[in-house]
């Protein structure tokens, strides 16, 4: 009962966050953020991909900090309340820094790849696409239980 009151009240906070973001023009805002962030390093607007990559790394930064909150109000008080948790702060961040670096390394070279399978595809990009994603989820499969796990 606990976690669906939670639930409901992240769930409904999140969604004043993505009004929020479309009302302001977050994501545009937040797009030429990234192309001022490759241009430091003298990258311009024809990195359409690596921008992208900036874009979706600040995001994800920005989300992570947002959610924070939430995430250790439900691991720490709701789940401990009830006897469920069993983790210490120490080991929570640790998880967490082990996800953003698999996040990373993982992630944007797939992100990266998907871009330019559009950007090359032509008319059947999707195709092209849906291949390369289903050859990855396989190659997951097997491989994340013996060397990732």
């Amino acid at each position: 009962l606990d976690k669906n009151g939670f639930g409901f009240i992240t769930s409904a906070f999140h969604e004043a966050v993505t009004v929020a973001e479309l009302w302001f023009y977050f994501l545009p805002w937040l797009w030429a953020l990234s192309l001022t962030i490759i241009s430091k390093f003298g990258f311009g607007n024809e990195y359409q991909i690596l921008q992208s990559c900036v874009f979706v790394v600040v995001y994800g930064f920005i989300s992570l900090v947002v959610d924070l909150p939430f995430s250790l109000y439900s691991t720490f008080v709701i789940e401990e309340r009830h006897g469920f948790n069993k983790q210490t702060l120490k080991l929570y961040f640790l998880d967490m820094a082990k996800t953003l670096v698999l996040s990373l390394v993982i992630g944007l070279p797939v992100l990266a790849a998907i871009l330019y399978i559009i950007q090359w595809g032509g008319q059947y990009f999707f195709l092209y696409v849906w291949a390369f994603v289903t050859i990855f989820s396989l190659g997951m499969t097997f491989i994340y239980p013996t060397v990732i796990a």
